[in-house]
């Protein structure tokens, strides 16, 4: 099981948040990253409501597999694989 430190800093106004995220010695993407690069950005992640499944299929489809997925109270994450191409993960939510 993952056991993920994170603080979460909203900007509503902007429509943005910041995620900052503490892994445990686990395996995890969060982990993966953090050996391989040491500290930076992870993901970028995008809020595409009912669209989720949608969009992580096309994504599939050109080339970009699901990584994992993960939930929280109150929602949840689809971190798709696209660091090779883009240098981060992208993180596809259906809600903020």
């Amino acid at each position: 099981m993952l056991r993920l430190k994170f603080a979460v800093i909203t900007c509503p106004e902007r429509g943005f948040a910041i995620e900052l995220h503490a892994p445990d010695e686990n395996p995890s993407t969060f982990r993966e990253f953090l050996t391989e690069h040491g500290n930076g950005v992870h993901h970028i992640g995008f809020q595409v409501g009912a669209a989720r499944d949608a969009v992580v299929d096309e994504l599939a489809g050109l080339g970009y597999p699901v990584r994992n997925l993960g939930h929280y109270p109150g929602g949840s994450w689809t971190v798709v694989d696209s660091e090779a191409d883009l240098g981060v993960n992208l993180n596809i939510k259906p809600v903020a």
